[in-house]
């Protein structure tokens, strides 16, 4: 099977267990070596039931001067107030100690599932050397089939090497900021994160970021 000479080739899990290692160090001597907790006077409230209330007496107040009653304008009026509305019920602080935020930071996780993507792409050619490859690209449609199923190959490496990569840094950052909590509580109250209007948790947002980053990483492999 061509997915397991490619996934499960020896050469492929030492490169991935290289970068991984490589991918922990680098931050461990990095980002969480000099990590520090904010200060006090670092800590900003956060309250998006003000905002959204202050969004809305704005709006209403716009409303009879006629150059802000457009279609276009008003349809952004309420997009704006439903993205906010979606997260009035943020209110407190930021966290003092932010692992999410220090994990946040950190790019180094998306290079090294770009390089280990493309080591697949490469390994690909390798791979078409041997097996039932000249066959299958010979026949009728089977172009588009093997074409179709390497695709899915490197999407999926592209999702499973960056969400592995990603979150062992955010558990190693948590760790350090001793707030683990933070995962399940609102991003908002992230200070980095403060003005996202995701209505998201901490687990939620890595998901979404990990998703993000490993369809760039899909297309840039391509």
């Amino acid at each position: 099977m061509e997915a397991r000479r490619i996934f499960w080739n020896r050469k492929s899990v030492i490169l991935f267990i290289v970068f991984l290692l490589l991918n922990i160090g680098l931050f461990a001597y990095g980002s969480w070596k000099d990590y520090t907790p904010l200060s006090r006077e670092e800590i900003q409230e956060v309250d998006y039931s003000k905002k959204y209330e202050k969004i809305k007496k704005q709006m209403e107040s716009l409303r009879g001067v006629s150059i802000f009653n457009t279609q276009s304008n008003l349809l952004e009026n309420e997009k704006i107030l439903r993205d906010y509305g979606r997260i009035c019920f943020v209110s407190g602080e930021t966290h003092q100690r932010e692992g999410i935020g220090l994990w946040y930071a950190s790019s180094m996780q998306n290079y090294f599932s770009l390089f280990f993507c493309i080591w697949l792409v490469f390994l690909t050619f390798d791979v078409e050397k041997r097996g039932l490859f000249p066959l299958v690209y010979a026949t009728k449609r089977g172009r588009g089939v093997l074409a179709l199923r390497r695709l899915l190959y490197y999407f999926f490496a592209a999702i499973g090497s960056s969400v592995i990569f990603n979150f062992v840094l955010l558990l190693l950052a948590c760790a350090k900021a001793q707030n683990i909590s933070a995962l399940w509580q609102p991003i908002q109250y992230v200070n980095s994160l403060k003005g996202c209007i995701l209505p998201v948790n901490g687990i939620a947002f890595f998901c979404v970021l990990s998703l993000v980053s490993a369809c760039g990483i899909f297309v840039v492999t391509l």
